[in-house]
């Protein structure tokens, strides 16, 4: 059994491992080369390819760093490019069953880390903190189970083009320069005290998208009301920004809800049919160390698929 803990270095691979645990969420199946981390610079990358999604983040303010730097958790899903996170302090491998554990193991120290994990479809893969199990191919979410007692409850959702909610992004394709657009909801709101000495949750929304097929480069903007008709950036958003990689929108709740329709451009790569599969994703993720805060996660993650 490997531990991995504050300044330990490691230099190694490993062979295909069965499954990878991220703090309490359900077992994901690792794939084929296996999880392998090397350091380098006095850092390690911890890369571990799995049959699903996994996406982490650190929502910290932006003058906020991690505890843990050392160890960068770089998650892999065939091409597409995943948002890495830090403040690992600690992964096993080889207890219970041949199982990678990251932040699992109870030992001491305070993290940031938060992963939602998604199944090869899209549908996540666990609504409940604490490793309570759901059936991610089902469409419907239960019912949130934590009531009024959440301080904080935050979602990515999908829309249609009326503006009501839906499973999956609202996605438009222009013929014209091959162009992606797909466009979610982010909505937050705390239904308690927060916290007398800290009333401000930090919470972080960050996107994923197959490399593959899609560009890296994306223009994104986000607006406080609900567009109608085409999804056109120029029109919308004439000074949006543009990103390389991954987006990544920081928020932090305060007194008043929020609630922000955000939307990505990116250009399709090749000719090829884009078919079925999800080839862009986002996910929000609340500070794990505030109280009582996004118990319920089963709308934390939401795809964007091509239109059928």
């Amino acid at each position: 059994m490997i531990v991995l803990a504050g300044a330990t270095f490691l230099c190694t691979a490993a062979s295909a491992q069965t499954s990878v645990l991220v703090k309490d969420l359900p077992p994901m199946t690792i794939t084929a080369p296996g999880m392998s981390y090397a350091s380098g610079n006095g850092t390690i990358e911890l890369r571990v390819p799995t049959s699903g999604f996994l996406l982490c983040a650190n929502p910290l303010a932006p003058n906020q760093s991690p505890q843990f730097t050392a160890i960068t958790l770089t998650p892999e899903y065939g091409g597409w490019a995943l948002p890495t996170a830090k403040d690992v302090n600690s992964f096993t491998y080889g207890a219970g069953g041949n199982q990678l554990r990251i932040n699992n193991t109870g030992l001491g120290g305070t993290s940031s880390l938060v992963c939602h994990a998604a199944s090869a479809q899209g549908w996540t893969m666990s609504p409940f903190q604490g490793g309570l199990f759901y059936d991610a191919f089902e469409l419907a979410l239960p019912a949130n189970p934590y009531g009024t007692t959440e301080n904080v409850v935050a979602s990515v959702t999908g829309l249609t083009s009326s503006g009501t909610y839906a499973p999956r992004m609202l996605t438009q394709t222009y013929t014209n320069g091959g162009m992606w657009v797909y466009m979610y909801m982010f909505e937050v709101y705390g239904q308690n005290r927060i916290n007398s000495t800290n009333p401000n949750v930090n919470m972080r929304v960050r996107d994923a998208y197959d490399a593959t097929r899609l560009g890296n480069v994306a223009w994104s903007c986000e607006l406080d009301q609900l567009p109608s008709g085409n999804l056109d950036l120029r029109t919308l958003c004439p000074n949006a920004p543009v990103t390389t990689g991954n987006i990544e929108f920081s928020y932090y709740l305060d007194s008043a809800p929020k609630r922000r329709f955000i939307i990505v451009h990116r250009v399709v790569q090749g000719t090829q049919p884009l078919g079925s599969a999800p080839l862009a994703g986002a996910a929000v993720f609340v500070d794990p160390r505030a109280p009582k805060a996004d118990l319920f996660v089963g709308d934390n993650v939401v795809f964007s698929v091509p239109p059928q």
